[in-house]
């Protein structure tokens, strides 16, 4: 199995990004590690992710509805 470099995933983080930002869905897209491999972590707005990939490039797509992002009152 081929290590997922950090590289890797964020060529896969900028694709993935681009193929979203029109939907509305996501409120962040990070890096994540998981062993030894680099992952994207997929922050979503709304449970959308039965339409979205599971890999990009190779690349694993870890998903988790968080809501909203909203600015906390200090």
């Amino acid at each position: 199995m081929t290590r997922i470099a950090i590289d890797q995933a964020r060529a896969a983080k900028a694709k993935l990004k681009r193929e979203l930002e029109t939907r509305g869905i996501v409120a962040a897209i990070g890096l994540t590690k998981i062993g030894d491999d680099y992952c994207l972590k997929l922050n979503l707005r709304f449970p959308e992710s039965a339409r979205l990939p599971d890999t990009v490039d190779g690349v694993t797509v870890i998903k988790e509805v968080v809501g909203p992002i909203r600015k906390r009152a200090v």
